[in-house]
């Protein structure tokens, strides 16, 4: 099945009325000869307890429940000590009130497929420690294997970005992706990762034999997020031929709409092999690229 993923990142201002246009307007998109095999997924982080607007968007994903199949909030993260825990930041235990509103979507649209995010508390330098002790790691997969079952998940996603990080460390990601993904597979849970995606990655210390060989099932390439069509047809090509069946494509709607999103791309990407696809929607402070949700809608139903 092919993913649509959306990142709702909330950095203040009015970026709740976003997120209902983009519900919205995504489910605006014809259901005629539509392709009924692939998915939708809504990837949201938010920096504040705000009820009437997360209630707003529990109402409008209940609303347009049949354009949606799946939620990643950007819950878990990788703590300094290398524990597994919640987000947290301006104040707020984010992580946690991004799990209790997780809950209250589920509750309301209980066919929706929770897959949340984790990413890192510290620098690379402490997560190379934390990578080096097997203990640890395996204290740390345990734990989220755990949180994941109690909690009805269906695999989580990495965003680790450490554009500075050394070979060594992207010898103790890789083997530390590969042993969490080994772990999700026994429970028929998947495991994802964002990555630049065009050789060799910037960051995280890896190279791409490395990441094509893992145990990942997919891989979200971000050199997507700009530059325009051509680049980004290029970017889809070349991660196509280096990591396979694992490629998948990252967007942001920060994009110039007048050269990059179009059905053309849409296309592109889908006779390129691409069923997933991960939207990062930036409100704040880029402008908002209205044009982008009927592509994804494009990708979602009709892209050929």
């Amino acid at each position: 099945k092919a993913t649509v993923s959306v990142l709702y990142w909330r950095r203040g201002g009015n970026t709740m009325r976003s997120l209902i246009a983009v519900v919205t307007t995504l489910c605006a998109v014809g259901a005629a000869e539509s392709v009924t095999d692939r998915t939708v997924m809504l990837w949201v982080f938010r920096h504040d307890n705000d009820t009437q607007a997360w209630q707003g968007m529990v109402d409008q994903i209940t609303a347009h429940k049949e354009n949606l199949t799946h939620i990643s909030m950007c819950t878990h993260r990788i703590l300094q000590n290398g524990t597994f825990g919640f987000q947290a930041g301006d104040g707020v235990e984010t992580g946690e009130v991004m799990y209790h509103w997780a809950n209250v979507i589920h509750a309301a649209v209980p066919q929706l497929v929770m897959t949340p995010l984790i990413d890192s508390a510290s620098t690379w330098q402490d997560m190379n420690t934390f990578m080096g002790d097997e203990q640890k790691v395996s204290q740390f997969i345990s734990d989220a294997v755990t949180m994941a079952l109690q909690s009805g998940y269906s695999g989580y996603n990495m965003d680790l970005e450490f554009n500075d990080a050394s070979s060594q460390f992207g010898d103790r990601y890789t083997a530390f992706l590969n042993k969490f993904a080994d772990a999700l597979h026994q429970h028929n849970m998947t495991l994802t990762d964002a990555i630049s995606g065009y050789c060799p990655p910037w960051f995280n210390g890896e190279t791409c034999t490395q990441i094509a060989t893992s145990h990942l099932d997919r891989v979200f390439t971000m050199n997507t997020y700009q530059e325009g069509l051509a680049k980004f047809k290029e970017y889809v090509a070349a991660s196509q031929q280096t990591f396979g069946a694992k490629n998948a494509v990252g967007m942001s709607n920060s994009q110039d709409p007048n050269n990059l999103h179009s059905q053309d791309a849409m296309n592109f990407a889908v006779q390129h092999g691409v069923k997933d696809l991960a939207l990062w929607v930036l409100a704040d402070p880029y402008p908002q690229n209205t044009t982008i949700w009927s592509d994804i809608g494009y990708f979602l139903h009709y892209a050929q």
